[in-house]
């Protein structure tokens, strides 16, 4: 929000402050628990419900003013998709963190929007269950992760988080608490209106709660993290494991963003296999075989891998996030490209099983668009096989023709660039 009209933001302070109280109305203080300090979204207000019925009373007094509010979790995705100019206010889901109901023979729960996936999983674990997407950092709320559709590390034998919503509990963009879907897969009652959340980016509804579909741990999950003399190498036997069918969950590389000119530190390879120790244990003495002489193996269950997973993510929240789409046949050929990462510092997790490369675009002196494009270019001519997404996340024609009906006033999210980046509402 503008800070121009001083007289109009001390309105929008106090509306807000009665109805979430005052303790719970801040500015750039709050954005920054969730953002980190500065970035384009200083000199706006964030109002934190604390329940779906001050979420309810927010939303009727955007409606009622034509204020646009932008419903946001963890804001580790935040800045992809927010341009500088978004007015209005943000609404946190910060507040409602709690776990509502686990029913363990069931194996679903159901969470607040605001809990982040870490403290779930920790909860979970005590079961013996999980869900089977992991967070890709200690801030990411589950909400969030549901608004993006979020995937991550074992997405390659687990999918998205989209594929474990059974039913959701939100706001609509009119004031109105609705719930959907049930607690097992076969109740289909508004099961299709869930996953409609799944990959909405905030478009559609302020997601409160949710119920997902909860699977066992894995009997085993073992870790191996080896080590090669050069980037080719790590591909080629990347390759080489990809063509034999194994229980595998993921395969990934990961830079910091720290390694030099040289191009051959500065990244870590790791291999996932998950499922029956038995299965784990005789795939994983076979790809061994195929392993350079330097390689560790240790358990991915527990709390330190977690975090040394989200450890090597870090470094993508650092800047505009990035994706290139891979060929998973032509791995071995992707030398360039990561090189071309490694020479410029970038941060990166290439999901080599899933065929994707995210990366973060930093704020170079030219802008990161204009860095992106030069990126764009020299991969083209590198790698031509390599479909580039850079800069934000491009608009989606799509959710901009939903949002038209089901947001009439326009206040949800409006400046949103999947929905391209337009809207009507009229608020500060």
């Amino acid at each position: 929000m503008a800070s121009g009209d001083a007289a109009r933001e001390a309105r929008l302070r106090g509306d807000l402050e009665k109805i979430v109280g005052s303790a719970h109305v801040g500015g750039e203080e709050c954005l920054a628990r969730h953002c980190g300090p500065g970035g384009v979204l200083a000199g706006n207000i964030v109002a934190a419900p604390g329940s779906p019925g001050e979420v309810v009373e927010l939303v009727k007094y955007a409606v009622s003013t034509g204020t646009p509010v932008v419903p946001f979790g963890g804001g580790t995705r935040l800045l992809e998709v927010c341009p500088p100019e978004s007015r209005g206010f943000f609404l946190s889901t910060m507040r409602m963190a709690k776990v509502v109901e686990l029913e363990v023979d069931n194996l679903s729960v159901t969470v607040e929007a605001g809990l982040s996936n870490t403290a779930l999983q920790g909860e979970l674990s005590t079961h013996g269950l999980f869900l089977p997407v992991c967070p890709d950092s200690p801030r990411s709320t589950l909400g969030g992760q549901a608004a993006r559709n979020h995937s991550a590390w074992r997405r390659y034998r687990h999918g998205k988080i989209g594929d474990f919503i059974l039913g959701a509990s939100f706001v609509t963009p009119t004031g109105k608490l609705v719930k959907t879907g049930g607690k097992t897969v076969k109740n289909a009652s508004g099961y299709d209106l869930a996953k409609l959340l799944a990959g909405s980016w905030g478009n559609f509804a302020v997601i409160t709660g949710i119920i997902f579909r909860l699977l066992p741990l894995p009997e085993k999950l073992l870790l191996t993290t080896a080590e090669f003399s050069s980037v080719e190498d790590g591909l080629r036997t990347a390759a080489a494991i990809l063509r034999h069918k194994t229980v595998l969950s993921s395969l990934n590389i990961f830079s910091s963003g720290s390694a030099g000119a040289d191009a051959t530190c500065g990244w870590n390879w790791t291999l996932a296999l998950e499922g029956s120790a038995e299965a784990v244990a005789s795939h994983q003495k076979f790809l061994s075989a195929l392993l350079p002489g330097e390689f560790t193996v240790e358990d991915g269950s527990t709390a330190a891998a977690a975090a040394k997973y989200e450890a090597a993510r870090d470094g993508l929240h650092s800047g505009r996030r990035a994706t290139a789409v891979i060929d998973k046949r032509k791995i071995a050929s992707l030398g360039p490209l990561l090189r071309l990462l490694l020479q410029q510092g970038i941060p990166f997790d290439g999901d080599l099983a899933a065929g994707v490369i995210e990366f973060a675009l930093p704020s170079h002196a030219h802008g990161a668009a204009e860095f992106g494009a030069l990126l764009a270019q020299r991969v083209a001519a590198l790698q031509p096989g390599v479909h580039l997404l850079c800069d934000r996340i491009p608009p989606q024609p799509l959710l901009g023709r939903l949002s038209a009906g089901i947001d009439p006033a326009g206040i949800m999210f409006p400046n949103n660039l999947f929905r391209g980046g337009k809207g009507h509402g009229q608020g500060i």
